[in-house]
């Protein structure tokens, strides 16, 4: 039985669903790294915890929230921790696809322009209960859980 991942990559709080194809939780977990620490060594941290995460199970499909090109801030580094993501799923052979922001949020909300309190309000009562154990912010989490959710969408139609 395959597995569905999707992750919301961030240098401070890297969310991490793993859902199975029925779509009920199996594993949520937010990478969060030091923020005092270099980018590069943030990046080394979040790419090496992934890793570990991912070898865990049996992958079918992996979705990564694409980089929002039109933020203000750190967007250059952003795509430099996404690339790097990319590039350490693409060599062990599992099938990703970036989802563009606004893509996950019609998805989610049937609004592309929602914000992060209706991305946490489209969630399954039970799904957030279980978020709030882990986090008090967990806008990182219900990207990741929705983008999880589309990638069994994806895997189905492709």
């Amino acid at each position: 039985m395959g597995y569905y991942v999707g992750l919301d990559v961030s240098s401070t709080n890297t969310g991490v669903v793993i859902i199975d194809k029925k779509g009920k939780l199996v594993y949520s977990h937010l990478i969060s790294p030091e923020k005092t620490l270099l980018l590069e060594d943030r990046a080394t941290i979040i790419i090496t915890t992934l890793s570990a995460i991912l070898r865990e199970y049996d992958i079918s499909h992996i979705c990564i929230e694409a980089p929002s090109y039109g933020s203000i801030g750190k967007v250059v580094q952003l795509a430099q921790l996404n690339g790097g993501v990319l590039y350490s799923v693409k060599t062990v052979g599992m099938p990703i696809t970036s989802v563009p922001p606004t893509t996950l949020k019609k998805f989610a909300t049937d609004n592309g322009r929602a914000n992060k309190e209706a991305m946490v309000e489209a969630l399954p009562k039970k799904v957030r209960q279980k978020f709030e154990t882990i986090s008090k912010k967990i806008d990182d989490l219900a990207d990741a859980y929705h983008l999880a959710k589309y990638a069994i969408l994806k895997d189905k139609y492709d």
